[in-house]
This record gives C-alpha cells, sequence and structure tokens, in this order.
C-alpha cells in the first residue's frame, strides 16, 4: 500500500497542515525560517515516524514471541551536518524496555532495524546509532 501524504499553506505565515487519510497534522519552520516553536519541525517528524515504527513493530514482536514487554520509551535525537546542510551528521535512537532481559530487548531492537523501512531509508544516509537498556521506566 502505497502512503500519501499532502501539504499545503495556512493563512498563518510558516505554518502548514498535513493531511494522511482523515488525520491532519499542524507543522511548521522553525524560527530561523520565519516559523515559531507552537508547532512540529520537520527534523521532529522525521524522529516521530522512526519512533512510531519502531514502537509498533517492538510490540509486535514481544507479542509474537510471547514477551511480557510491560513498557517501551525510545527517545530519538538528530543533529544537521554543518558541512552539508541537506544532511544530518548523525541520528541516536535510545531504547529502553521494561519486562524484558538485556538480550530480549536487544533482539526486539534488532527485528525493528531489520523490517522499518524509514529506518532502512535513513540508516542508509546518515549514520544511526543505538543504545538499549532495561529495567524500571522512570516517569515525571
Amino acid at each position: 500500500m502505497a502512503n500519501t501524504v499532502t501539504t499545503r499553506p495556512t493563512h498563518v505565515p510558516g505554518l502548514w497542515v498535513s493531511q494522511a487519510r482523515a488525520q491532519m497534522l499542524l507543522s511548521g519552520a522553525t524560527p530561523k525560517n520565519g516559523g515559531t516553536d507552537a508547532t512540529w519541525y520537520a527534523a521532529e517528524l522525521l524522529l516521530a515516524a522512526l519512533n512510531t515504527c519502531a514502537t509498533s513493530l517492538i510490540h509486535a514482536a514481544a507479542d509474537e514471541k510471547g514477551l511480557d514487554l510491560h513498557d517501551l520509551l525510545i527517545t530519538a535525537e538528530s543533529e544537521r551536518d554543518a558541512v552539508q546542510p541537506d544532511h544530518y551528521s548523525r541520528v541516536h535512537l535510545h531504547f529502553h524496555l521494561q519486562g524484558v532481559s538485556q538480550e530480549e530487548a536487544e533482539g526486539l531492537v534488532a527485528y525493528f532495524k531489520a523490517n522499518c523501512p524509514i529506518y532502512g531509508t535513513v540508516s542508509r544516509g546518515t549514520p544511526v546509532s543505538t543504545t538499549v537498556s532495561v529495567g524500571r521506566l522512570i516517569t515525571n
């Protein structure tokens, strides 16, 4: 199935609305490019896409294997390349899983890396590192 997203400007400078199926999303330019801090930036949407793909695949794999995954927290960060502004110099994903062993957690993350087309695409153009930890999640 092909994915389709349409994006159009709003009547607010630096603010756009995107639509996929019946879902709407506001995004915008960074302050440097005429936007504000009121919306998601493109880089954040890319990271959210990685995190969403990872969450979906890790939960599905844990269910399939009968693992008792209690919780999952993924923190993603990226850094734009200072020399090549159309590239990222790095992307890092940290996975914290609760309810599984370190070995099981690493296996679930390996499954994500082998099956997520977003990860595959990003990792072919940018160095992507991952770290995995297990244990009780501390929430604020």
